[in-house]
């Protein structure tokens, strides 16, 4: 896909999130249930297309090193270009919570997205993106009233993408990008680094405070 196209696909997604954001735009199904729109789109889609490529091409997502942005196909595009838009929402939302791990999370997703999509890499995105299948059911867990099950769900999506899934795919990401890094791509490495180790960061430090809550809600049935 040719740089003009994805810049205009680009200003589409900016426009249409700032769109929902700024008048309370909801989907009709989402509205319904009182769900945040943008968070919920961007985990559904997201995570559906990375999830995707895990069941069909596992080798891109745990060895994402040895593709380039060609191995996508056009279709594939619009998921990371629709990231970049949502990153600035992203970074919006954690300033506006005052919460500061998800100010980093914000920080950390615009900054990524834009140096990514600037050096045109956006084939980087998919392997950190299937993380956002748990916040699926993160977003649906914290309404009034919300079945049991999705806390369940989230946790267990949680644990299973974040600590297991990533776990892998950012030693395989290091292990080869440090063996085999080159003038060429030594700062698009560093950088990817960089981002994995703050995610990792941030995945351990948000499990270790579902941990505590499951453990005092254990307690609190008992």
């Amino acid at each position: 896909m040719i740089k003009a196209i994805q810049n205009i696909i680009l200003t589409l997604f900016l426009l249409f999130n700032f769109y929902i954001s700024n008048h309370k735009f909801n989907l009709p199904f989402l509205y319904l249930y009182g769900i945040e729109t943008l968070p919920f789109l961007h985990a559904m889609i997201t995570s559906s297309f990375s999830n995707y490529l895990l069941i069909t091409n596992p080798d891109f997502i745990f060895h994402i090193e040895k593709y380039d942005q060609t191995s996508l196909s056009d279709i594939f595009f619009i998921v990371p270009i629709y990231t970049c838009s949502y990153g600035i929402f992203d970074f919006y939302y954690g300033f506006k919570l005052k919460n500061i791990s998800f100010m980093i999370h914000g920080s950390m997703l615009l900054v990524g997205s834009m140096f990514l999509y600037s050096t045109n890499n956006l084939h980087l995105f998919y392997p950190p993106l299937i993380m956002e299948t748990s916040s699926i059911f993160l977003n649906i867990m914290i309404l009034p009233n919300a079945n049991i099950i999705y806390k369940y769900l989230f946790a267990f999506t949680f644990f299973f993408y974040r600590y297991f899934i990533f776990t892998f795919i950012s030693y395989f990401f290091i292990q080869n990008t440090i063996l085999k890094t080159n003038q060429e791509n030594v700062y698009i490495n560093m950088v990817g680094i960089s981002l994995i180790a703050v995610s990792n960061v941030l995945n351990y430090f948000w499990g270790y405070k579902i941990i505590k809550k499951m453990i005092k809600y254990s307690r609190r049935s008992n």
